[in-house]
């Protein structure tokens, strides 16, 4: 039942640039995103930034987040 009800949602509306780390050094330069920054608000950023480094509300640094790594965790979802 809730495997059907969840099948036709939006996914970039629900993971966050938290979930979408990728596995690559920080750039202290790169511009940053919080952390709960939905991935459908991600799209233009990475598009012409690549890199972006993503941050808690408390200036912590979980990491990068890039094209690939936002693409990657959509089809990742889509697999489940």
């Amino acid at each position: 039942y809730v495997e059907r009800f969840v099948e036709d949602v939006d996914r970039s509306r629900v993971l966050t640039a938290a979930e979408a780390l990728a596995d690559v050094a920080v750039d202290a330069g790169a511009p940053q995103v919080a952390a709960d920054t939905l991935v459908a608000d991600l799209f233009t950023s990475v598009a012409t930034e690549n890199r972006l480094r993503v941050v808690t509300a408390d200036d912590e640094v979980l990491g990068m987040v890039t094209r690939e790594s936002v693409l990657a965790a959509l089809v990742q979802e889509v697999a489940k």
